[in-house]
């Protein structure tokens, strides 16, 4: 994923979250927040990898993860946008 695939997901996150007309009243074990906050953290998960690739610190191990935890997340996040 890139930034601007991540940067799209989060509008969609954004997008989403809009939609709920009253956030503060939803139950936390209700099916569209755990959708929403679900989403979130993947997003923001994501991010962090790609930082950390970025910024060189063990590169090796960090592109490793990255990879086999960002096909998981994309299929999750495939389910949910």
């Amino acid at each position: 994923m890139t930034k601007k695939q991540l940067q799209s997901a989060w509008k969609k996150v954004i997008k989403e979250t809009h939609k709920i007309p009253n956030w503060d009243a939803l139950k936390r074990n209700s099916r569209q927040y755990r959708r929403v906050v679900m989403l979130r953290e993947l997003i923001l998960f994501c991010q962090v990898l790609l930082e950390k690739i970025e910024m060189g610190k063990n590169t090796a191990f960090n592109t490793i993860i990255f990879k086999k935890t960002i096909n998981f997340y994309c299929a999750q996040m495939k389910e949910y946008v």
